[in-house]
């Protein structure tokens, strides 16, 4: 269960984060940093005792290595699409609604549903969702929660 939440905090990581800079692997870079980040915390939670170091520095290498190679498998294109895809549904589709991108040039697709809404008790404004990426016709596929911030845009918090 713990790494089913693992591989979903992540897809859903790379699913809705934009990547700027000069192109050359930063979707790669940025999967990889956050999948060893995440891997390390999930990792921690499920070790106890001395296995708990043990846990984190496995969960970092698993973590960085599905980071990579979402990151590598979806290009700028995929990105931008996935992101402006996730920013629309989160604002504008209903609970139960399913949305989906496609990039033409990858083949590469993916679906966002909304599953739920609430408004959190400091009154942010969040949406469980289920998603899916197929990537070179493999699909994967995540859920989570995003919340609205400040500047209007969504953010993944769960």
């Amino acid at each position: 269960m713990k790494r089913k939440t693992f591989t979903s905090l992540l897809l859903s990581f790379a699913i809705l984060s934009a990547c700027a800079g000069d192109g050359s692997n930063d979707a790669e870079k940025i999967g990889t940093a956050t999948g060893a980040v995440l891997g390390t915390v999930v990792g921690a939670k499920t070790g106890s005792g001395s296995g708990k170091v043990l846990s984190a520095g496995l969960g970092a290498i698993f973590g960085a290595w599905l980071g990579k190679i979402i990151g590598q498998n979806l290009d700028d294109m995929d990105q931008q699409q996935a992101n402006d895809k996730a920013q629309e549904t989160m604002e504008t589709a209903d609970v139960g609604q399913t949305t989906t991108w496609t990039n033409p040039d990858t083949g590469n697709s993916g679906t966002y549903t909304p599953t739920s809404a609430r408004t959190t008790a400091n009154g942010e404004d969040c949406r469980d969702f289920e998603s899916s990426v197929i990537i070179d016709g493999k699909e994967q596929k995540a859920s989570g929660r995003a919340c609205r911030q400040a500047d209007g845009t969504w953010k993944i918090v769960e």
